[in-house]
């Protein structure tokens, strides 16, 4: 994964401008995490993608896991690929 490329999609996605200079933690940071999340639950197509990435082991979506960021990281950047290709 190019956590670069997915930093600025998310920075793209909270309505945010990038540049080559901007210092974007998404992926290591709950601050700058959390706020996504909460953008992310309250969006529209969010209920398409539970539908879409629901299956037999769970009930799809994006899921916060406090014990590793990088899991709940890659949960935000599926979900803003998704939303990207509608």
């Amino acid at each position: 994964m190019d956590t670069v490329k997915s930093n600025k999609n998310i920075a793209i996605y909270m309505g945010g401008k990038t540049s080559n200079k901007s210092i974007l933690r998404y992926h290591k940071s709950w601050d700058w995490l959390i706020p996504v999340i909460d953008k992310i639950k309250s969006d529209d197509m969010y209920s398409k993608y539970i539908d879409y990435s629901s299956s037999m082991i769970d009930d799809g979506g994006v899921y916060i896991n406090t014990r590793f960021i990088h899991v709940t990281y890659n949960n935000v950047v599926d979900f803003i690929d998704w939303c990207n290709k509608q």
